[in-house]
């Protein structure tokens, strides 16, 4: 199995570009680097010396958290520009980062406008904080008085402080969501009424003076004589404006869950998951993940603030984020808070102290939590997650993280690996089959196929994996070596493989629940509108996105050794494989046994000791011990086994476009035209990109006509030959009364685009075919499928003999939608340019030129005498044109699809 290490680049994982951090082999620019590094700085020192990921003491998980796009949060109150500037300095993709001419200009220009500020009008900022400080006072009425009614806090009628009082606001940054419970069933299984999670974000005091209002209103009331009426009013007026004020609030955001008893044990792990998950992302610390899974199953989720229900796990990633980003905050808690009447003037206070007695309202001695009873319980919801053990689902996102199950797998020539780039994402939770179960194997396969099979826990079932036909397999460079040809059945492996595996649990994806990544399908979109978009893919998939994608995988760990046999390659290893259940304590015993006894079977066997996941040496003695161990830390659990493979970009929408790109048919690749001067009677053609031998070319010389429109010249021919991938040769056949003024060679080629390949006509559709024909022939019949009026038929002649003297006439007798009928006419011509051609375009040596020369008489007599049975082949193709759409050619222009062939006529249509 492929060996993990921690190599010394981890020690300050903190500063390290993503390019570092992906692989051993890159070759990184330098310079990119070092702007990566000071980016890092940057936030640095907005931060006051704070050190990047300083609470993130797991390297490996931060490593996959760098290389995966995250990084730490900007700081309140730093300047957007300079947020702007340190995260284009540490983007993920070397290129986007600026040089550091742009950096100090960009520095400079933000240290100007930050002196140019600090010499503005004082005044106008100071009305703006004030002014901002009273929208906030009265947002969370601050300034308001409330009466407890139902264990929570109502607002009063009346505004008993002024707004323009102390306001001090403090970000609550290492606390954790807090989970509060009646304190008479602190056990959560029994019966209970209902939780409340707390999310605070931070702590606002608010001290102010009474306003006039409030203070004029109960001195009118203690000028009253009657005691009785006085002590009536003065409860009623203080009930009115509100029994309390509070000095100190906790903001932040809450979730109350009823019927907390009544739900199952597995949505209680799911809404723990959940939430651990939200606070990650929140934070930043981890990526959203499995956004989409419903909250079925448990109760609705709203906040207090709102009434809107969380349909899905999104929402509630998003509605967490949200209050780290200081929206929709809600009072959640209230710390401090004081009889109303207190705000009052010393000697109001004494007077109503000494006509009425309020001792009611001192009642509260704590933090008041809404719609929790006096009596409660709280507890961290970390802690809370974590108790008695944390859920086994839990784990998932670092298990896709760790395992790096969003980048898809690159078949190395030794080893199973994963791209560089992620390329997908999981909308919904998998499906989890416990098996808690060890496998040992002792195998010596047969092929270099089966042993890399074995070696890297690939399962091959319904998917019919076929390692020599991977789709965009044939990049290579120093990230990707392909894998080795396995098609030799005669090369035998000399390893032997013994493998002690803990299988956890297997976990299952539903492909309609795999999302790809939006940079994947922006960069598969650009490579698909490239003019070399097979190599483009190649490129793409080999190096940054991987070729395959296993949708189910076993979870656990191995214990593995190889063996190189030295023995007579005809005599094998007979394979052995036991299973023990994971809870039986006589199975580490009996697996120590197994192995003591396979030890001694062969000399090239040593069993005594093994190699785990990380490299780490483990006795066989202590087998029972590392099982144990490893099934008691999910978070240490790696990849044993691979199935249910597809092909990476099957996940992508646009699968039908990159599937014209890897299958047989022909597609038009490219087009082009040459200008014909002085009766010019051959071109030589030089294709604008490489592609394969095998293609079909069409053409036909063109005039333009008094409006303007090219079209076909009458009674001249144009002949290809000498195919070669870079190019080949046109003959122009000319009837002596055809006009020479003005001529251009138009044509275009059809082939498989592996290779150069125009975006200009991608959309055009075909039909195409050849047949070998004689001069014999003047009848043939093409096939083709949904033939139309609106149908071009274009035709081109290859000569089975080097010098040919003839050229063919096509006429349409009849159609259907399936068929066409042709008439053949031939032509003898008189045209010995072509010799000329072959020595232009280097199909001959200039060595035989002589001899050619010498021997021009009894050539021509050849040719003649073969005339009368000559052999040629007839390509043909059938161009849909979507109501008589031109063909766009490269240099932005058009030309109808008749100036290249036939459109097919009503009249000769038969039904």
């Amino acid at each position: 199995m492929p060996k993990f290490r921690v190599p010394n680049k981890f020690s300050f994982v903190e500063y390290c570009p993503p390019e570092i951090l992906s692989s051993d082999n890159i070759i990184p620019n330098k310079l990119k680097l070092d702007i990566y590094r000071l980016g890092v700085l940057l936030w640095e020192i907005s931060s006051n010396g704070i050190e990047p990921f300083s609470k993130n003491c797991d390297r490996l998980s931060l490593t996959n958290d760098i290389k995966n796009g995250i990084r730490e949060l900007p700081i309140n109150g730093t300047p957007p520009k300079y947020v702007e500037l340190y995260k284009k300095c540490w983007d993920n993709h070397p290129d986007n980062r600026p040089n550091c001419t742009n950096i100090l200009a960009e520095l400079n220009a933000q240290r100007t406008t930050t002196n140019s500020n600090r010499y503005s009008d004082p005044n106008s900022k100071y009305e703006r904080l004030q002014q901002l400080k009273i929208e906030f006072v009265n947002l969370f009425n601050l300034n308001k008085g409330r009466n407890y009614n139902n264990n929570d806090f109502v607002n009063g009628e009346g505004t008993i402080l002024r707004n323009d009082g102390g306001l001090k606001l403090q970000k609550i940054i290492h606390s954790s969501p807090i989970i509060y419970f009646s304190k008479k069933s602190f056990e959560l299984e029994s019966e209970n009424d209902y939780i409340r999670i707390n999310i605070p974000i931070c702590t606002v005091q608010y001290q102010s003076e009474a306003t006039d209002e409030f203070i004029l209103d109960i001195k009118n009331i203690l000028s009253i004589s009657d005691e009785n009426k006085k002590q009536e009013m003065l409860k009623k007026k203080l009930n009115n404006y509100g029994d309390y004020v509070v000095t100190e609030v906790v903001i932040g955001g809450a979730i109350t869950i009823k019927n907390w008893s009544k739900i199952d044990d597995a949505n209680k792990s799911r809404l723990k998951t959940y939430l651990q998950w939200g606070i990650d992302y929140a934070k930043g610390k981890k990526l959203e993940i499995f956004e989409d899974v419903p909250l079925d199953g448990l109760p609705p989720l709203p906040s207090f603030k709102t009434s809107e229900t969380m349909k899905c796990v999104g929402d509630l990633y998003s509605w967490i984020k949200n209050l780290y980003n200081y929206k929709n905050l809600e009072i959640i808690s209230y710390e401090k808070f004081k009889p109303s009447y207190q705000s009052l003037p010393v000697d109001l206070i004494q007077q109503i102290l000494e006509c009425s007695n309020l001792q009611h309202l001192s009642r509260f001695g704590s933090t008041l939590v809404p719609h929790m009873p006096p009596q409660y319980d709280s507890k961290d919801v970390i802690e809370w997650i974590k108790s008695p053990k944390p859920p086994s689902e839990l784990y998932m996102r670092d298990w896709i993280q760790n395992n790096l199950l969003q980048h898809g797998v690159l078949l190395q020539s030794s080893k199973l690996g994963h791209a560089v780039k992620p390329a997908l994402k999981f909308l919904m939770e998998p499906k989890i089959i416990p098996m808690n179960k060890v496998t040992i194997l002792i195998s010596q396969p047969k092929t270099p196929q089966a042993a890399y099979l074995l070696e890297n826990g690939i399962i091959l079932k319904k998917d019919e994996l076929e390692l020599d036909n991977i789709p965009f397999s044939g990049y290579s460079s120093l990230l990707n070596r392909p894998l080795e040809d396995f098609s030799n059945s005669k090369k035998y492996s000399e390893k032997i493989y013994c493998q002690i595996t803990f299988h956890a649990l297997k976990i299952s994806f539903d492909t309609s629940n795999i999302k790809c990544l939006q940079q994947f399908s922006n960069a598969v979109n650009s490579a698909l509108e490239s003019y070399e978009p097979y190599k483009n893919l190649c490129t793409l998939f080999g190096n940054d996105y991987g070729h395959l994608l296993p949708r189910t995988i076993t979870l656990g760990g191995v214990l593995s050794k190889t063996f190189k046999s030295c023995d007579d390659l005809t005599k094998f290893i007979h394979e052995r494989q036991f299973e023990f259940e994971g809870n039986d304590p006589d199975s580490p015993r009996e697996i120590e046994e197994i192995l003591k006894i396979w030890n001694g079977e062969s000399k090239d066997i040593d069993t005594s000791l093994f190699l785990d996941n990380n490299g780490d040496i483990v006795h066989r003695s202590n087998i029972g011990d590392w099982w144990k161990t490893l099934a008691d830390n999910p978070n240490n659990w790696k990849v044993t086994s691979s199935e249910d493979w597809m092909p990476l970009y099957k996940i992508l929408n646009n699968t039908q476009n990159i599937e014209t790109i890897l299958n047989d048919k022909y597609h038009l690749v490219f087009n082009g035209e040459n200008l014909l001067y002085n009766n010019q009677t051959t071109v030589v053609i030089n294709f604008p990109g490489q592609i394969e031998n095998n293609y079909y070319i069409f053409g036909n010389v063109v005039k333009e006509n008094n409006k303007g429109d090219w079209e076909r010249v009458p009674k001249i021919t144009v002949r290809f030959d000498y195919q070669n991938k870079h190019g080949c040769a046109a003959y122009i056949q000319k009837n002596n009364d055809a006009s020479q003024d003005n001529l251009k060679l138009i044509w275009f080629v059809l082939a498989k685009p592996n290779g150069y390949y125009s975006n200009k006509n991608r959309n055009v559709k075909f039909a195409y075919g050849e047949l070998d024909i004689d001069d014999n022939q003047s009848n043939i019949t093409l096939n083709g499928e949904n033939i139309s009026s609106n149908c071009v038929l274009m035709t081109s002649f290859v000569s089975r003999t080097l010098k040919d003297t003839v050229s063919y006439d096509i006429m349409i007798k009849a159609w259907t939608k399936a068929t066409i009928e042709l008439k053949v006419q031939k032509e003898e011509r008189d045209d010995n340019s072509k010799q000329k051609v072959i020595k232009k375009i280097g199909l001959i040596d200039s060595s035989d030129e002589e001899d050619s020369s010498d021997d021009s008489e009894s050539t021509i007599d050849s040719n003649s005498e073969q005339n009368s049975q000559e052999k040629v082949t007839l390509r043909w193709c059938i161009v849909y044109t979507n109501e008589r759409e031109p063909m766009k050619s490269e240099d932005k222009g058009t030309y109808p699809w008749d100036a290249f062939g036939i459109y097919l006529d009503d009249s000769s249509k038969r039904d």
